[in-house]
């Protein structure tokens, strides 16, 4: 059995933190975090690590939420497609950000989900340049004979560039790299699109344990939920779709920073996943290299 949470318990998450990082993040960058570490990385090879992404018992028949953008061929127009969860009313935030601006996204009604993916309006306009959206799902289930209740929460992030004008008009953008406010987010300390091949784009885990304290089932201090945290955190790099196989484990380094290759062009999945007590974190982020064309 699964219900939804109280929409005031998550939006996203934690609503009053939420609001403060929007108007943060969009006057700061956070791309001058400098506090780098090493990573440690394995490659996947065989059956078995197909489903390492699966890491939590208590949240393994929960699905990660991803959001990927396509362009159409014809006009260039960017759609926004959510992946893992076919019910748009499960929703709990969904927004984009482009520059200083940002606004609420709405499912497409002119688009068909019925094969599990769920179009938003990006509703860009004449609007251009390096872009993130993002959404947000909060989810309670009920696991073992004793109908323990656990709670999921689930965050997808994507970047990308707006394509308005000619690639001599694209440059690095701090918008890709502020953060959205979520418990549990990866935030790009660099502007994905700008990242070469043959290089690596850094990245932050970000974590709120005072918003997963908030909302835990059992009774659970900011303290504990915060502890030890990048310990339990495993991260996923998935190549080409999200329902890819898993190439690499990435294993974070101090702050939550770590490092991760880009060796080919096209879209790169990056999937991280935290137990917390009763509460399993679960946040994507996908991003194009070669978008610059």
């Amino acid at each position: 059995m699964r219900s939804r949470i109280a929409l005031l318990a998550a939006r996203p998450v934690c609503g009053a933190l939420c609001a403060f990082s929007i108007l943060v993040a969009l006057g700061i960058s956070a791309c001058t975090d400098s506090d780098k570490s090493s990573w440690s990385a394995s490659s996947s090879t065989g059956d078995d690590d197909k489903t390492s992404s699966v890491v939590h018992a208590g949240a393994s028949a929960t699905p990660a939420l991803w959001l990927i953008t396509e362009e159409r061929d014809s006009d260039k127009t960017l759609d926004l497609v959510a992946l893992g969860e076919p019910d748009h009313t499960a929703f709990d935030w969904c927004t984009a950000r482009v520059l200083g601006e940002q606004w609420l996204l709405s499912p497409d009604a002119n688009r068909s989900s019925g094969d599990g993916r769920v179009y938003l309006s990006p509703q860009l306009g004449d609007r251009r340049g390096s872009s993130v959206f993002c959404v947000t799902v909060s989810d309670r289930i009920e696991t073992g004979e004793k109908s323990t209740n656990r709670r999921i929460l689930r965050s997808a992030k994507a970047c990308a560039y707006v394509r308005r004008g000619t690639s001599s008009d694209i440059e690095a953008s701090p918008v890709a790299c502020a953060r959205f406010g979520t418990a549990f987010e990866i935030v790009p300390l660099r502007d994905p699109v700008q990242t070469d091949i043959g290089s690596s784009l850094p990245i932050r885990l970000r974590f709120d344990g005072a918003c997963v304290a908030s909302i835990s089932v059992a009774p659970i201090s900011t303290a504990q939920a915060t502890d030890d945290w990048l310990s339990r955190t495993r991260v996923f790099v998935r190549e080409g779709e999200p329902t890819g196989d898993v190439r690499l484990e990435l294993v974070p380094g101090s702050a939550g920073i770590l490092d991760v290759p880009v060796h080919h062009s096209g879209r790169h999945c990056l999937e991280a996943r935290l137990d917390i007590g009763d509460t399993t974190c679960i946040a994507t982020l996908t991003f194009c290299i070669g978008e610059r064309g």
